[in-house]
């Protein structure tokens, strides 16, 4: 349907007297939470929205001037949407200031805060345009009544019937973009909260490898725990190429240790050759890697060491469990130190001893 020019230029005047809402500023903080029960997280964070909506409820009652109060201002509580699976909640909040402290202090409680991002975004342009949309559909809505308001001599009840349904459509975009409208002006004050609470995957399908490019070397000591004369020295020590391929410290290392007793006969074990594979873990509760300094971990390494002396050679196995404490870490450099216990698979007896290593790492 066809406007004339001057409906079409007062339609845009009118447009543009439209009184717009006046954009709010609100924020919204996006925040993922690992936890090693779900189940327990979920019970805590109910009873905080339980606490937040009974405060909301009694402030409302409290009297009537409070409860109009509360009805007009949009920063009061409330549940945005929830979705939960066995392993996960997706919670979103309209949370005060003073609520979203209080989550901000609970989240550190119920598990390990992995990121988080606050953002604050203003509407006012949206509500600008919606406005101005609003008014020509008012606008485009009075032409039509106009139009049915004058008699139809020609007996063309399709042209009455095409103008009620254009009319009635007219009357469902006036509906939706009040709404639009009414849901922007109430995003003003207050806080937005999209939380994500994720139970902790340990299993290999549930790690997200980051890769990285880090050669370094390692000192070594091996101090054995029974030697037997003539088989063993009693203190080992070399160095070992050690190369770290992923963020969460996997890596391969091959290196050989020589025997520090120098008197040692042609019979004695005097060399060492390593080469294994090894993976260090952060703990929960001291910070998971995070810190600069001083971050306890557990690991691992096994793999193969090969036993040389002068009349002797001999393959095998070996494990070697340890806590360790690195003692600097930035994104281009790592220095620790372990603790460990060597264990090998043949000769353990003679040859499971107490283990020191200190190594340095570097981006490349």
């Amino acid at each position: 349907m066809r406007f004339p020019l001057a409906t079409v230029c007062g339609l845009l005047a009118f447009a543009t007297m439209v009184p717009v809402c006046a954009g709010e500023f609100r924020s919204v903080y996006d925040v993922t939470v690992n936890v090693s029960d779900v189940e327990q997280a979920k019970t805590r964070i109910d009873a905080f929205v339980g606490e937040a909506k009974a405060a909301v409820r009694e402030s409302q009652a409290h009297t009537e001037t409070n409860a109009v109060a509360n009805l007009a201002n949009p920063a009061s509580f409330r549940v945005e949407g929830r979705s939960e699976t066995r392993n996960s909640l997706l919670l979103s909040l309209t949370l005060s200031d003073a609520d979203f402290a209080k989550l901000n202090a609970l989240l550190p409680q119920i598990g390990y805060v992995g990121s988080s991002n606050m953002q604050t975004l203003d509407n006012s342009d949206q509500l600008e345009k919606d406005s101005m949309e609003l008014g020509f559909l008012r606008e485009k809505k009075r032409e039509y009544e106009r139009r049915m308001a004058v008699p139809d001599t020609s007996q063309d009840h399709h042209v009455a019937d095409n103008l009620l349904e254009s009319m009635h459509s007219v009357d469902r975009s006036i509906f939706d973009m009040q709404k639009t409208i009414t849901n922007l002006s109430n995003t003003r004050g207050g806080i937005l909260v999209h939380l994500r609470v994720e139970e902790e995957n340990t299993s290999p399908s549930g790690t997200n490898l980051a890769f990285v490019n880090m050669p370094g070397v390692e000192y070594g000591l091996l101090r054995i725990e029974n030697p037997e004369k003539g088989f063993t020295a009693d203190v080992y020590q070399g160095a070992s190429i050690k190369y770290l391929f992923t963020r969460g410290k996997s890596f391969g290392m091959i290196g050989v240790y020589h025997a520090f007793d120098e008197g040692s006969d042609s019979t004695t074990i005097s060399e060492l050759f390593f080469l294994s594979v090894g993976q260090d873990f952060y703990s929960r509760h001291f910070g998971r890697g995070a810190n600069r300094f001083l971050n306890l971990y557990t690991g691992y390494t096994a793999g193969g060491v090969f036993l040389s002396g002068d009349d002797f050679s001999r393959w095998t196995w070996n494990m070697n469990p340890y806590l360790g404490l690195e003692l600097f870490k930035n994104k281009n450099m790592l220095i620790d130190n372990k603790v460990g216990y060597f264990i090998p698979l043949r000769y353990t007896r003679k040859l499971r001893g107490l283990s020191y290593c200190a190594s340095f790492n570097f981006v490349f």
